[in-house]
């Protein structure tokens, strides 16, 4: 599958769901989620999947002549693949995480997510300071060629809610490492999603949470001001407009802006 239109970079899919990277691109070997390392994070831990990696995560991808302006900008650009199948009952998922504050600062870093390939479903929860209460927790749909933003204290949780592949990209600041124990200490999000008896999405409240709130579904509204076009390659943004992304790194300067009812619309469930 060759995905260059979605993404401007000369990348292709083949039918082992591996990324093949074309010039001027260097080869990158990805970081895979087995299914092994994400057994603490299932609905059923004993859970099997169809192949040894769930999801495969493509770190730093751009062309060499961008590489400088990225690093000045302090972004990264990422690219992940998730395997069709299900774990158990429960749809393919990432085991989610929590990003760090910005230093000096009370404000966490947020991210954008681009679906290049499928049908993406994310989650989105917030918890209390001491990460001991949920106190909010949301759904958000979206189609081929739509972007997300992961609003700053969010954490976050992509899954492929179809038998089909899901491609995803994501721009980042590259100076945090993300935190998975916040995650890990309940075994996975606020809700696990699995299949339902029609083949949809059914939420089941996780409980290992003390208290887990009213799920709330919403729909990413377009951001241009923010560089999220949908239809745009999320890439030619950081590329041609590093300064769009500026909030990535600074988002105590954009606060007004990254709150959920500038940057969605909620929908009925």
């Amino acid at each position: 599958m060759d995905l260059q239109k979605q993404t401007a970079l000369p990348i292709s899919l083949n039918e082992k769901g591996i990324l093949e990277f074309g010039a001027p691109l260097e080869k990158i070997e990805p970081g895979r989620r087995t299914v092994a390392q994400m057994k603490e994070y299932l609905f059923k831990s004993e859970a099997s999947f169809p192949t040894e990696s769930v999801y495969d995560m493509y770190r730093n991808v751009h062309l060499p002549q961008d590489e400088k302006t990225f690093t000045d900008a302090g972004l990264r650009f990422d690219i992940t693949v998730f395997h069709p199948g299900l774990l158990g009952n429960e749809f393919c998922k990432t085991i989610g995480h929590y990003h760090p504050y910005k230093p000096a600062t009370r404000v966490r870093y947020p991210e954008t997510y681009e679906v290049i390939c499928g049908q993406a479903l994310f989650l989105m929860q917030r918890m209390d300071e001491a990460f001991e209460k949920v106190l909010e927790v949301y759904a958000i749909e979206a189609s081929e060629g739509e972007d997300v933003i992961f609003l700053p204290g969010f954490a976050h949780f992509t899954i492929n809610p179809t038998p089909q592949i899901l491609v995803t990209s994501n721009w980042v600041a590259r100076a945090f490492e993300s935190n998975y124990a916040r995650v890990a200490k309940y075994h996975g999000a606020a809700y696990y999603v699995l299949r339902g008896a029609d083949g949809k999405p059914e939420f089941i409240p996780n409980k290992n949470y003390s208290f887990v709130p009213e799920l709330k579904k919403l729909r990413p509204k377009e951001l241009p001001q923010l560089g999220l076009i949908n239809n745009q390659p999320a890439y030619l943004t950081g590329q041609k407009s590093p300064n769009m992304l500026k909030f990535l790194i600074t988002p105590e300067d954009s606060l007004n802006e990254l709150k959920i009812e500038h940057c969605y619309l909620e929908l009925p469930l």
